[in-house]
């Protein structure tokens, strides 16, 4: 099995966390209701040990590209994947569900994408047969996409 790590973040995604962390903040200090002040730090923590955990990695077995993160493991079976390539970063998205910045861009996206980015320069489009297509952002991304190529090719599943 083959590990790979996510791409270290990209800077506008660290200027949204910051942004958003320091904006938090300054409500914190300006909010003089106890009650709320407490539901906002306890948001606020949440929030970022969330962001947190949720880095994904990538295991690449024989049989499948496993999308993993602290709170879940995902499988998708590499006789799925259609194709692979390098993705240049979307200078528009639709975002359905997900988080587009804060940590990272996580959730569904553009109707039939599932994301797992946390550096929109190393992005990483697997399409798949039905149609559907996820993006990844390992941090060496060509030598990514050249073993999930490689295992495409040479993998039991595809026989």
């Amino acid at each position: 099995m083959k590990n790979f790590k996510s791409a270290p973040v990209d800077l506008l995604t660290t200027l949204t966390s910051y942004g958003v962390t320091v904006l938090l903040m300054i409500c914190l200090f300006l909010i003089d209701d106890d009650a709320w002040k407490f539901s906002l730090a306890v948001l606020y923590i949440l929030t970022v040990l969330f962001g947190l955990a949720h880095r994904p990695s990538f295991e690449l077995s024989d049989r499948y590209l496993y999308i993993k993160n602290r709170f879940r493991m995902f499988a998708i079976p590499l006789d799925q994947i259609a194709g692979i390539a390098p993705q240049q970063p979307f200078i528009f998205t639709f975002r359905w569900f997900g988080i587009g910045g804060f940590f990272g861009y996580y959730g569904q996206f553009n109707i039939r994408e599932k994301w797992w980015v946390t550096n929109r320069n190393c992005m990483v489009k697997l399409q798949l047969r039905n149609g559907y297509c996820y993006m990844v952002s390992p941090e060496l991304p060509t030598a990514f996409i050249d073993a999930v190529k490689e295992k495409l090719i040479t993998s039991p599943a595809q026989a």
